[in-house]
């Protein structure tokens, strides 16, 4: 009788271990999806940063009406890629970007192949005559530039200078407020704005905008760009310039 146990207990063992082996025999992804994201204002890659530049939603539309959403980080440089999905028909949309959200896109992924799917978005915040130089006795910097909103209804809220001297990857993710506040005077004495964004009226906009930044110390390299926020964009997703390297 105990034999007889030992013996069912060992073929349903047996049993389980072929079956783990079968589920784990599935095909590994070999499709991949690749694209740009192209700034409708200046017809260029858009300027971002990562993470929490933008995301790609991808769903898979081969198998239900109800597909499970996916996502991935666009990359910095404005581009995405992605090697590592099934074969099969996906609807892409661009999301939580400092953008309008441009129409989805349905693409066919297929084995051992790269797909394409390139978008065009409006920016919420575009740019204008940026510079960002040295300035004055050496340890400053001045930085000016025009803010645009290319969305009627939206509503800037404020920009913010970001500089570091540890990173080219400045930005949200990396700043130090002791070189990204902008001093300025008020009532008769300077201020300092501190790590957050300098509050902007309607008025502001379409107009030079100058911003001084201290402290800057001889014999390092800094990195600084500059980033606006829309109350219509997703939650810490901001529109930027490119990253300007200044040696002191």
């Amino acid at each position: 009788m105990k034999i007889h146990n030992i013996l069912s207990v060992l073929s349903f063992v047996a049993i389980a271990l072929l079956t783990s082996c079968e589920v784990d025999n599935y095909d590994e992804p070999d499709a991949g999806l690749s694209g740009v994201v192209t700034d409708a204002v200046t017809n260029k890659p858009l300027i971002t940063e990562q993470p929490n530049g933008y995301q790609i939603r991808y769903e898979e539309l081969s198998w239900s009406d109800k597909p499970q959403q996916e996502h991935f980080w666009g990359k910095a440089d404005g581009t995405f890629r992605n090697t590592k999905m099934f074969p099969g028909k996906y609807l892409i949309t661009l999301v939580n970007g400092p953008f309008v959200q441009p129409a989805s896109q349905e693409v066919e992924l297929k084995s051992n192949d790269i797909a394409t799917a390139n978008f065009t978005v409006t920016p919420y915040v575009s740019f204008s005559d940026v510079n960002i130089a040295k300035y004055g006795s050496g340890d400053s910097v001045r930085v000016t530039f025009t803010l645009h909103k290319n969305v009627p209804n939206s509503t800037i809220n404020g920009y913010r200078i970001f500089a570091t001297d540890q990173t080219p990857l400045v930005g949200i993710n990396f700043s130090e407020t002791k070189y990204s506040e902008v001093h300025y005077w008020e009532g008769g004495a300077e201020k300092v704005t501190g790590s957050n964004f300098f509050t902007l009226q309607e008025a502001d906009l379409d107009k030079p905008i100058t911003a001084t930044l201290k402290g800057y110390i001889s014999g390092k390299t800094y990195w600084i760009r500059i980033g606006a926020y829309c109350n219509e964009s997703p939650s810490g997703r901001v529109n930027l310039t490119e990253v300007v390297e200044l040696k002191f």
